[in-house]
């Protein structure tokens, strides 16, 4: 009797984690809606032109100094051979020593790849040390292709599909990187961040959205992550 009492009472609970999960799934698409509407209606507004002397001004650079041999040892350790396994490379310091500024500098430093390069990045995150299936061959390829040489796209969408054994899916996230891949690369970005969060199961979207309720470099409790 008490076993189940206990398991209506476990499955009551996984259906509504399973329902509150849908529901922030929902609200974060809602909210994208209403960012995307809101800076569409920002680029229509009239906006007061400078004259040219200005926008000269206005163009300086945010440049780094002093940072030289950091920012080039960081990119050698990035692009050094890979090994197969993910790689972290973590910046650490107190707040305000410039460690995001020098993250974005190794980032708009780093180069496209060509296409042979591309599919052994794309190869090498998707299937590491593994026997490549030839049925994944020809699909692999054409988003490695649809990437354009950006290897933050070309390493996100491997490492998406790495969990991912169907062909189906495999078809279905080539559809996606062929409509959101661009030459802005900010754009591209903020574009495979959304491709990874559609594609995750709900119960992953609902861990992944609690992390954003903790601060920038705040240790986060795993006790709390399991509630």
């Amino acid at each position: 009797m008490m076993k189940n009492l206990r398991e209506k009472a476990h499955e009551r609970l996984s259906n509504g984690l399973q329902q509150v999960a849908e529901d922030i799934d929902h609200i974060w698409k809602e909210s994208t809606k209403i960012q995307y509407k809101g800076k569409q209606a920002s680029k229509e507004s009239t906006v007061q032109e400078f004259p040219s002397s200005s926008k000269n001004i206005l163009k300086v650079e945010n440049s780094m100094v002093g940072r030289d041999d950091q920012r080039k040892r960081l990119v050698e350790d990035l692009t050094r051979s890979y090994s197969g396994e993910p790689k972290v490379i973590p910046i650490v310091g107190m707040g305000g020593i410039g460690k995001t500024t020098l993250a974005n500098e190794v980032y708009n430093e780093m180069d496209l790849v060509h296409l042979d390069e591309s599919w052994d990045l794309f190869k090498n995150v998707a299937f590491a040390n593994e026997a490549l299936p030839s049925e994944f061959e020809t699909i692999g390829k054409q988003i490695a292709e649809k990437c354009h040489g950006l290897p933050l796209a070309i390493a996100m969408v491997a490492g998406l599909l790495k969990s991912k054994m169907a062909i189906e899916d495999w078809e279905n996230v080539a559809k996606d990187v062929k409509s959101f891949v661009k030459n802005d690369p900010d754009k591209q970005c903020s574009r495979v961040l959304g491709l990874s969060y559609d594609h995750l199961t709900s119960d992953l979207k609902a861990c992944l959205l609690h992390f954003g309720i903790f601060p920038e470099d705040s240790e986060i409790p795993v006790k709390k992550l399991m509630r």
